[in-house]
């Protein structure tokens, strides 16, 4: 009966429906459901062991636990030691990891970090092109004409994705294998950001120069904008770029540019297209030492790096 009525079910298109019998508990589906507790609560308890006996390695030392309690009593410190002891904190602050990480390495992902910091690079160089376009338009209201801003956008512009290029040219991670390489190379950074910042505020006051607002000499005002990208360029080559150059040619590529960016300060008004114009050939050479396989990326299986 109960096969005659799923038959007639299933050529009518409707939905098979188990028979009571089939739907009633059999003993061999309560022993396995019994087992499968059992089975829960063992895992459970091995779970529990494990977490119960001490660490095989020493702790990390409770280093930087108080950070907080230094910083405000900095607020009761008399007024004229507390620049100096800022500074000290500074340093301490900037110390624990050194010291944290000495005898128990904290796990970390090599893919993770480098795009953790190759993330905030990308908000600072964009922060910079903002700034700039911010500082262009509130100049073109008072220009008279836009020849001299034009040389300055234009050099910003190719310096900016210039030093998006030349920072993720290569693969960062392959080389964050240890301590040993990854707090030199995070450290370094503060370089990187601060530098790209500063190229944004030396694009402002090139901008604020041009049109008169800023009574400074014009070789200062070009000397904020490339001082601050060589520093960028030397930064980048020296944390990670030369890991991955195979030929001499590919390695002098960023060295090389560092002091030509330099030289564009005594180009005058011309001199941050200059420096725009140097950081692009930059690139372009060393895509085309990519392209002509001038040499193999140290890693195997990687691309050549194009910078």
């Amino acid at each position: 009966m109960e096969q005659a009525y799923a038959g007639a079910r299933r050529r009518l298109g409707g939905p098979v429906r188990a028979s009571p019998v089939e739907r009633q508990e059999r003993p061999a589906d309560r022993t396995r459901l019994s087992d499968g507790r059992a089975g829960r609560v063992e895992r459970i308890g091995r779970a529990a062991g494990r977490c119960a006996r001490p660490p095989r390695r020493p702790a990390p030392p409770a280093v930087g636990r108080d950070g907080g309690v230094r910083w405000i009593a900095l607020l009761f410190a008399p007024a004229g030691s507390r620049r100096w002891l800022f500074l000290v904190l500074v340093v301490a602050e900037l110390l624990v990891p050194v010291i944290a990480e000495r005898h128990h390495q904290t796990t970390w992902h090599p893919r993770h970090i480098s795009e953790r910091y190759g993330l905030f690079t990308i908000i600072v160089l964009g922060e910079t092109m903002f700034a700039t376009t911010v500082a262009v338009q509130s100049a073109l209201s008072d220009a008279e004409e836009f020849s001299e801003l034009a040389l300055i956008t234009a050099g910003g512009i190719l310096i900016i994705f210039s030093a998006w290029w030349i920072y993720f040219a290569v693969p960062a991670h392959e080389r964050l294998r240890s301590n040993r390489e990854s707090l030199p190379w995070g450290y370094g950074h503060y370089l990187i950001f601060a530098s790209a910042a500063a190229i944004g505020a030396g694009l402002e006051v090139a901008v604020e120069q041009s049109v008169g607002k800023a009574p400074i000499p014009t070789l200062t005002a070009s000397a904020a904008v490339t001082v601050p990208v060589a520093i960028y360029l030397g930064t980048v080559w020296l944390l990670h770029a030369r890991h991955f150059k195979a030929t001499t040619a590919q390695q002098l590529v960023l060295p090389v540019a560092v002091p030509v960016v330099l030289l564009c300060t005594f180009a005058g008004r011309f001199a941050v297209l200059a420096a725009g114009l140097v950081t692009a050939a930059t690139v372009a050479l060393g895509v085309f030492m990519a392209s002509r396989g001038a040499g193999e990326a140290r890693s195997p299986g990687a691309r050549p790096p194009a910078v």
